[in-house]
């Protein structure tokens, strides 16, 4: 939360709230559902949605790295995204 209120205002940190609550509530209608209750009797579907999470955060970490480097890149005065020809001699 401390994260999104700080990169993006206060805008970003009402969405990121709001998608924990749907989030909690979603979880909690599986857990009445009886989707625990799967998961512990089926090791099969456990380790599906074990990898699933471990894929999302993954995800989730190089998507947030790449924003890093772009944003150290640019902090120093590096383009980010540009190519190895930009600015070379005659390509100006």
């Amino acid at each position: 939360m401390i994260r999104q209120t700080l990169e993006g205002g206060s805008r970003l940190a009402r969405a990121s709230i709001a998608g924990n609550a749907v989030g909690t509530v979603l979880w909690s209608t599986a857990v009445e559902a009886g989707l625990s209750a799967v998961l512990l009797a089926d090791p099969a579907a456990y380790m599906v949605v074990r990898v699933a999470g471990g894929l999302v955060l993954i995800v989730l970490g190089i998507g947030t790295l790449r924003s890093t480097h772009g944003a150290n890149d640019a902090a120093r005065g590096g383009g980010g995204g540009r190519r190895l020809t930009d600015g070379a001699a005659g390509q100006e």
